[in-house]
């Protein structure tokens, strides 16, 4: 898949500012070579291709070929990661909009899917029908394949209510499998990363602290998991510069668990950190925005809020994870790549 990536116009209203060692960045990607590694960043976006080899060999009376072919690699799974986004305004409307027009394979939550009394399919079914299996509501067919992966956050429980999330809902979907034996966290495996939805609200039966029932789970699953990437997402942010700040009771210790990347919501800006050596990301700005006001968390090396709406877009291949997070105006705004190689788009 290729992503361009639209130049930021001359008058665009910008609220941004990196932190120490930050630097601003462009989207990723050639050819899955190296192996992980660090946090790096790189530029170009290309698509993998298979190489066929052919040899014959002449005979005295006959002709004999023999064709041999490169084994070319999968291509690289991609991503779109919303939250904070639904209430059918018109930054969850444009936010869609991208989302379509880049057309990922797979989106995922960070939390706060429905604001307001309207329910679930009017504020998520309306504009990601699409991507969601066994849909049973009235905005098109779905997805014969489930390819949307919420995380509950607390508006979830609120404005709509639990048990409306989970009859709408089907997680992880017919032919994924889940080892948590409940839809109000789960996990998945989406081509080479290993996503865990975690559950972050305080009403959680399993608990949400580093000790609880729920984080045992995660921790024996990110021990047991192969893939190359372990991605876990939830909806309270552990570190926050501005909004909610952040949540100690979520600081688990992900790093020592094996995850790679952490994404969260809550806070209504977005924010990518740098904590005990792994990359922490909210992305919260799918509907209202916050701007720094203060000092920064000081486990922060980026921040943009106070303006615009966007989402965070992710290419994972086995040697790499390159992500890019795209504003409704401003375009492309942040960039990273986990992993020393990068992936062909």
């Amino acid at each position: 898949m290729r992503w361009s990536s639209p130049e930021m116009p001359n008058n665009a209203l910008v609220s941004s500012r990196a932190m120490p060692g930050a630097a601003a960045i462009v989207m990723l990607a050639a050819a899955c070579t190296t192996s992980p590694s660090v946090v790096v960043t790189t530029s170009s976006a290309l698509t993998p291709t298979t190489t066929p080899m052919t040899t014959a060999a002449p005979e005295t009376t006959t002709t004999i070929a023999t064709t041999t072919s490169s084994v070319a690699r999968p291509p690289p799974s991609t991503f779109a990661i919303i939250g904070d986004y639904g209430n059918a305004g018109p930054e969850e409307v444009a936010v869609s909009a991208m989302i379509h027009d880049l057309r990922p394979e797979y989106i995922a939550t960070v939390g706060d899917n429905a604001y307001g009394p309207a329910g679930f399919d009017a504020v998520v079914g309306q504009y990601f029908a699409d991507y969601i299996g066994d849909y049973t509501g009235v905005h098109g067919d779905g997805a014969g394949v489930n390819r949307f992966f919420p995380a509950l956050g607390n508006h979830d429980y609120t404005d709509v209510g639990i048990d409306e999330y989970l009859d709408f809902f089907t997680l992880p979907g017919a032919g994924y499998a889940s080892s948590s034996g409940n839809e109000r966290y789960y996990d998945v495996v989406l081509g080479p990363i290993h996503w865990y939805l975690v559950n972050s609200d305080g009403r959680e039966p399993d608990g949400i602290t580093a000790d609880s029932a729920q984080a045992a789970w995660l921790e024996a699953r990110l021990a047991a998991s192969t893939e190359p990437w372990q991605v876990v997402a939830f909806h309270h942010a552990p570190y926050g510069s501005a909004h909610h700040g952040g949540e100690e009771a979520l600081r688990w210790p992900f790093a020592a668990w094996g995850a790679d990347l952490v994404l969260t919501g809550h806070n209504h800006n977005y924010e990518r950190f740098a904590v005990d050596g792994i990359t922490y990301v909210t992305v919260g700005l799918g509907r209202t925005n916050v701007p720094l006001d203060g000092d920064p968390d000081p486990h922060s090396v980026f921040f943009y809020g106070g303006v615009d709406s966007g989402a965070l877009f992710i290419e994972a291949c086995d040697t790499a994870l390159s992500a890019e997070f795209r504003t409704i105006g401003a375009g492309v705004v942040d960039t990273f790549t986990i992993g020393t190689g990068t992936c062909s788009g």
